[in-house]
């Protein structure tokens, strides 16, 4: 919503047809789509930024094919893991594992009203399941484990926490950028570009759904 409020104040001439979806559950938007007049004779650049690290990866990228049309494109962004699981994890679960990215992890716990002392931060990292043995697809994972007994209050609702049970509060997947482009190409896109950061731990893939 943020965002389409910024479009209008700086383009008020553009037609802006904002919709907040919970794109894990995977919504049938096709009739939306077709309701903004988006179809009317013209193809649809698909923007998809930060969404892959933390949706299901062996889901997502065929949802997104179902929902475009032919001759339509996607620009989608990927957290990448140049050398794989086994050469990379150290080095990165090391930028989720510090002071600074510990401190955002207590902060989103204070707003679900649960008191970071209560619970102890674990992060740590595993292969995908079903990437197979090569490690060219893995996720850091930060989970919170109950020390005590606690209760959240959420919506009017009490829930009761026992000591040992885990909260998942982060998660974000890598990939390989040969695997990242196997998670596109597998599903029927095409990609016709693709924009990799220095380090290699980001990329930018354009693709565009091709006729069947």
């Amino acid at each position: 919503m943020e965002a389409a409020l910024e479009v209008r104040g700086a383009f008020p001439e553009l037609p802006i047809h904002p919709l907040v979806a919970d794109l894990s559950a995977e919504p049938g938007l096709a009739g939306w789509l077709g309701g903004t007049g988006l179809r009317d004779g013209a193809s649809t650049l698909a923007t998809c930024f930060g969404m892959l690290p933390n949706l299901d990866p062996e889901t997502f990228p065929a949802y997104l094919f179902r929902l475009l049309a032919a001759g339509d494109r996607l620009l989608v962004s990927a957290n990448l893991s140049p050398g794989g699981y086994a050469a990379d994890r150290r080095t990165i679960l090391a930028q989720y594992d510090n002071p600074e990215a510990r401190a955002w992890y207590g902060g989103a716990l204070r707003e679900l009203g649960l008191d970071p002392d209560a619970v102890s931060v674990e992060i740590g990292a595993q292969p995908l399941p079903g990437a197979g043995k090569d490690g060219s697809a893995w996720r850091i994972v930060v989970d919170a484990v109950a020390g005590r007994r606690v209760e959240l209050a959420l919506f009017g609702e009490r829930i009761a926490i026992a000591p040992g049970h885990r909260l998942r509060v982060f998660h974000s997947n890598r990939f390989t950028p040969e695997a990242a482009e196997r998670l596109w190409t597998g599903v029927g896109f095409h990609i016709e570009r693709s924009w990799i950061d220095p380090s290699g731990e980001e990329g930018i893939y354009l693709c565009e759904k091709s006729a069947r």
